[in-house]
Parts: C-alpha cells; sequence; structure tokens
C-alpha cells in the first residue's frame, strides 16, 4: 500500500496521486464502453466477466498492472464525488467557467455555500472534468424497447440476435416458443369477468388512495423550503429594503435558492441575499 503523508484526507474523494485524471478519464470511458454489452446496468452492477474486460484493456491502455479490486475501489470513490459534486451541477443558479469547464460563482456566495456544503470545498481546487461521465455510469438508463431481453450478458436486439463482445449468436423461433392460453368465452366465465372488473376497480381506487397518501407525504416534506416560509422569515427580518425584498422573490422563484436560504443560520441570510443580488443591496 502506498502511503501518501502529504494528501488531506478531505480531498481523497476528488484526487489519489495514483489516479491523476488522465487515468480516470481512461477509466469511466472503458466503463460507459462495456455498458453498451448490458441491458439497464450500470457498472456498479457488473459481474465478474465485465470487469475482467475493463480491467485488461485498462492495463493495456495505460501499460498498468491494476487489479479488478482497484478499480472497483476507485469506482466507489467517483460515486462519493458525483453525489457530492451533483447538487452543485444541478443548482440553477451559478455561472459557468467554460475554458476550466466549472461552476462559476461568487466569492463571497461561495463562502456561504459551502458553509452548508462543506464537503463540496475541493471543488475549487480540483473541479470534475468528467462529471458527464459520471452522470452516465451512475444512472441507469430507461428501457426503450430496442433490447428486449437481457441473456448471457448480452442482449437481444429485434431481430433475435443476441450482441456480445465475443460474436453474436441467432435464436431460432421453434420449439422456444411459449404457447398462449386462449381464454374460454363461454358461459360460467361471465360471473367470473363481472368478479375481476369489481376487483380491478377496487384495486384502481386503493391505487389512487395510495397516490394521493404519497403526494401529500411529499409536499410536507417539501415545505420546509417552500416560497411561503421564505416569505415569513424574510418578513421578519431587520436590514430589508423594498428593492432587495424584490429581488428576493425572484430568488424564490427557485426551490434551490430557498432551500439554501432557509439552511443558513438566521444572522448569515441578510449578508446572503446581498451577495446574491449586490445590483439591488
Amino acid at each position: 500500500m502506498d502511503n501518501h503523508p502529504s494528501q488531506d484526507p478531505s480531498e481523497a474523494v476528488w484526487s489519489m496521486p495514483n489516479w491523476p485524471p488522465r487515468l480516470e478519464k481512461i477509466f469511466v470511458e472503458l466503463l460507459i464502453d462495456e455498458m453498451k454489452y448490458h441491458l439497464d446496468v450500470i457498472p456498479s452492477g457488473f459481474k465478474d466477466d465485465a470487469w475482467d474486460r475493463v480491467c485488461k484493456e485498462f492495463n493495456q491502455v495505460t501499460g498498468l498492472n491494476y487489479d479488478k479490486m482497484q478499480l472497483k475501489k476507485h469506482l466507489a470513490i467517483l460515486r462519493k464525488r458525483y453525489r457530492i459534486v451533483k447538487p452543485l451541477y444541478n443548482h440553477g443558479g451559478f455561472g459557468w467557467d467554460y475554458r476550466r469547464k466549472m461552476v462559476d460563482v461568487d466569492d463571497l456566495v461561495w463562502a456561504e455555500y459551502i458553509e452548508v456544503h462543506p464537503e463540496i470545498k475541493p471543488y475549487r481546487k480540483w473541479g470534475c472534468p468528467i462529471y458527464e461521465e459520471l452522470c452516465t455510469i451512475f444512472t441507469k438508463s430507461k428501457a426503450t424497447g430496442k433490447y428486449a431481453i437481457s441473456f448471457g450478458g448480452g442482449y437481444m436486439s429485434r431481430n433475435n440476435n443476441i450482441s456480445h463482445p465475443r460474436g453474436n449468436v441467432n435464436i431460432s423461433d421453434g420449439c422456444n416458443k411459449r404457447q398462449l392460453v386462449q381464454p374460454s368465452s363461454l358461459g360460467p366465465n361471465k360471473r367470473s369477468h363481472k368478479g375481476d372488473e369489481n376487483s380491478n376497480a377496487n384495486a384502481t381506487s386503493e391505487t389512487r388512495t395510495v397516490s394521493a397518501s404519497s403526494k401529500d407525504a411529499i409536499a410536507q416534506k417539501d415545505d420546509l423550503y417552500s416560497a411561503g416560509r421564505c416569505i415569513t422569515v424574510i418578513n421578519g427580518m431587520q436590514g430589508v429594503d423594498r428593492r432587495l425584498y424584490n429581488g428576493a422573490m425572484d430568488l424564490f422563484q427557485s426551490p434551490c435558492w430557498r432551500k439554501t436560504f432557509m439552511s443558513l443560520k438566521c444572522e448569515k441570510r441578510l449578508n446572503w441575499l446581498k451577495a446574491m443580488l449586490p445590483s439591488v443591496s
């Protein structure tokens, strides 16, 4: 095991001496390439044969001799980095530095932000140039129907060909087809159909009730950061003039800004508003 006493433990999620950005870029691109051969499976769900291929190709490209466990361990680190940086990229209120490919924000606003989210502090030093790739490898894609059946580590397309890194196999129809059972429509089944309709109606009613309850629960959870709560808080604050107040109303249109505002300590909120609205403060 390598020892790096100069490495700040708090920055290990962002930068490791034996994993420079060039290696991370190669690693995530190989993972994305391997995902093409697995239906609705992200790298954390890869089986050993998939990891064997990724490991072999990684070592061939880089000239290193890493094993599967080292790659899996770094995948876990990348997942932590992704979870930390995702809210920042989804914030919506920050600028973007196209040259450095990083979120761009005023120093004062950044200081307020990292007070609420201290784990994001190293971002300004290291950035996250592979964020788009991380979104791909940690987000399951929605099924499109293009590949209907997952089989043996490959996938079946509409023409019944199983595609796999090691070649294609054709599956004939023949005796492998399941026989469909045709329901009878004669006399006694009429009562059964009526009973089924009543059961379906009851199930639908129960589903709607559960759905409504879920919506109510979500609304209660989000109420802590509602616009109404923010307005109630700002109405009780000292030092908020009309222009700052109106500007705050615009900020509160964003759920992210509302959450940040409500998460700040009471004495920090006025300075935060002034930093966010320099043209009106």
